[in-house]
């Protein structure tokens, strides 16, 4: 957009020593469906500009989505860092190359879906749950979505780039019913390519995670090996995320602090985040700052090797930033991972007695400093599919029980894992 430059001078000509302008556009589509019947079809626009500012080291920001209010919001930005405290390390990225970037992540048959072939494909995959087993007796939701933004970024170190992208997925959430037990079971995908979304199997996996629960029993308290599924794995991937987040580091928030060149894990696990993996939905060629993505190994064999950085965290520790600025146009930049996953290993045969889990309950409450957790899980067990366990221990404690990694890597969205062992684990009924 012409105009970031012209407000780029502005706010230097209002006295900001540093000016940061970020643009992002969005249009959307979500549509759900219950009992063979359309529910509901919405659609959405987002537009809006963000000024980031620095003045004698005080940061200040203003967003807004009225065009007519650029200059007032100019003004505000500048007006917020006088509330703000001066800190060495607010800057702003300096002007680099951003290296060619080659995947592609903007199908444009998406666009050319109409509405009622978006409303057929979320009836498919309610039709697939309905179809793969006569166990499945209702759905809770059901739904297709799609996404394309806009994203642009200009400061005044002469940094001026842009790029756009979209996205389709769909998801099934469906109740099993048998003998007065019922269970409910989920399916989702989510896809850079229209073509490469699958109703049919998005509706199979909600039915399949379903009845496999039903007529599920206690199980006695015992110390088991575990076989985390990639959709249980990707949960504790994405804990993981969050504390090897610089932010959370520096500010005493995290298991991992002090922690970097220590083995943390078993010699089998090794995670990596890249924001240039192809055909993954978080790849783009720079991040909400303009800093060039990348991949980062954040742990090797086992070794806590990096944390994830943006410019503000990096200029704390000392280092460059990782790519790994998260933010929208209103908002100030946080960090995030791009895409990030467990790195598949080999496959392997389990033990013959494993709990196999199907589903974790309150994940969300491991302590984040101490790392220590007590969460519920569904799974199977001796071919039979048990409940009412919960597992309890510290995460760095089952990090190092990791024996063995699948290789089975399954996306969901922008995280993915393969299949995982994971032994001597205390369970109780």
């Amino acid at each position: 957009m012409p105009i970031i430059k012209q407000l780029i001078q502005k706010a230097k000509k209002l006295g900001a020593d540093e000016v940061e302008v970020v643009y992002s556009s969005g249009t959307s589509t979500s549509i759900s469906v219950l009992n063979r019947a359309i529910e509901t079809f919405d659609t959405a626009k987002t537009n809006g500009i963000g000024i980031r500012i620095i003045k004698e080291k005080r940061l200040g920001f203003a967003y807004t989505s009225n065009f007519e209010q650029l200059d007032e919001t100019i003004e505000q930005a500048i007006a917020n860092s006088k509330n703000t405290t001066p800190d060495e390390f607010n800057l702003l990225p300096t002007h680099k190359a951003v290296p060619a970037f080659n995947e592609k992540i903007h199908d444009p048959k998406i666009n050319r879906v109409t509405p009622q072939e978006k409303i057929d494909f979320a009836l498919r995959v309610e039709k697939a749950a309905y179809q793969a087993d006569q166990r499945v007796k209702k759905t809770q939701d059901v739904s297709y979505s799609d996404s394309e933004y806009n994203v642009e970024i200009a400061n005044s170190h002469g940094l001026n780039l842009s790029y756009k992208g979209n996205h389709c997925s769909a998801s099934a959430d469906v109740i099993a019913e048998e003998n007065e037990n019922a269970e409910s079971g989920f399916g989702f995908d989510v896809n850079l390519k229209w073509d490469n979304l699958d109703a049919q199997k998005i509706g199979e996996e909600a039915a399949k995670n379903a009845v496999q629960n039903l007529g599920a029993k206690p199980l006695p308290a015992q110390k088991l090996s575990l076989i985390l599924e990639p959709k249980i794995a990707v949960q504790i991937l994405g804990i993981i995320a969050g504390m090897v987040s610089a932010d959370a580091v520096q500010k005493g928030r995290s298991l991992f602090i002090g922690k970097l060149g220590e083995q943390i894990a078993g010699a089998g696990l090794t995670i990596e985040d890249n924001g240039r993996l192809k055909g993954a939905i978080g790849s783009a060629p720079f991040d909400g700052e303009g800093v060039a993505t990348q991949q980062t190994i954040v742990i090797e064999n086992g070794i806590l090797k990096s944390y994830l950085y943006n410019t503000y965290t990096a200029a704390k520790d000392k280092v460059k930033s990782t790519g790994n600025a998260s933010r929208s146009y209103s908002s100030t930049p946080s960090i995030g991972p791009t895409n990030i996953l467990i790195c598949p290993g080999d496959s392997f045969t389990p033990p013959s007695k494993t709990l196999r889990v199907t589903r974790l309950m309150g994940l969300h409450t491991i302590n984040p400093i101490s790392g220590d957790f007590s969460v519920g899980a569904v799974g199977i067990f001796d071919n039979q599919p048990v409940r009412g366990i919960t597992i309890a221990g510290n995460l760095i404690d089952l990090l190092k029980k990791i024996e063995a990694v699948g290789s089975d890597l399954r996306w969901f969205g922008s995280i993915a894992s393969p299949t995982l062992l994971v032994s001597d684990i205390s369970v109780s009924g």
